[in-house]
């Protein structure tokens, strides 16, 4: 919880329960100087129903902070294309590239025929990466295409041919349960993140919910790990 909620929280604790109560408190005639606040008129049922009040208020807070962030403690903002996810998806391509995995001089694997939405060839490699200080599995799919394109052609010289890099990353437990926690993002050749066809950036959970797109195609791939090539990321 931010620390500006704790600490609303932490004063309401500390609040007098005699600010709950209608009624002054008249001066001491003895012992000391007058005080002025309020005190619960009613004697233990007021002091139990100012209780029962702050407990209320603090329940609100939380409910709000549940509000903001869902269970699992992340931003709820759309599934993909929202600040935080552009921001980790550019974070995201700068570990890829201290790896050597995209960008000039990247490391390649044998070029194989692909298809539809992905490249008439692809290659694509898979390892560990460390992202913001967390490490998880990497799958980096590098799609080519163009007028005459072939496996031989890509192999010979892949930057030519190179359209778009697709990546899946998997984050920390909870990111997104029900789709094994994977990270989803699409790239230019040059690491500038793309965009689907109503603008939005295609980085995070990306057509989380619809029929068609990054989530729905891989969760036919056997295994139950939205990986088709093994079924070793269960």
């Amino acid at each position: 919880m931010p620390l500006h909620l704790l600490v609303l929280t932490a004063r309401l604790d500390a609040l007098p329960l005699a600010w709950f109560s209608g009624r002054r408190v008249p001066a001491q005639r003895q012992g000391g100087p007058a005080q002025r606040g309020r005190v619960p008129p009613g004697g233990n049922n007021s002091r139990f129903g100012a209780v029962l009040l702050v407990m209320r208020v603090r329940t609100l807070i939380a409910a709000f902070w549940l509000l903001l962030v869902g269970p699992t403690g992340f931003a709820a903002e759309a599934p993909f294309g929202g600040k935080s996810s552009v921001r980790f998806a550019e974070k995201l391509w700068q570990a890829l590239q201290g790896r050597g995995l995209v960008g000039e001089g990247a490391i390649h694997s044998r070029p194989y025929r692909g298809q539809h939405p992905h490249g008439a060839v692809l290659d694509t490699i898979e390892g560990k990466l460390i992202v913001a200080g967390r490490g998880g599995v990497v799958i980096v799919k590098r799609n080519y295409g163009g007028e005459g394109v072939s496996v031989s052609k890509v192999a010979n010289n892949p930057d030519r041919w190179l359209k778009a890099v697709t990546v899946m990353f998997r984050r920390e437990s909870g990111y997104d349960p029900e789709n094994r926690d994977w990270f989803w993002a699409k790239y230019a050749p040059d690491g500038r993140l793309e965009k689907n066809a109503n603008g939005v950036w295609l980085a995070g959970r990306v057509a989380k919910g619809s029929p068609k797109g990054c989530i729905a195609c891989h969760r036919s791939a056997r295994g139950n790990d939205l990986v088709f090539n093994n079924d070793r990321h269960r």
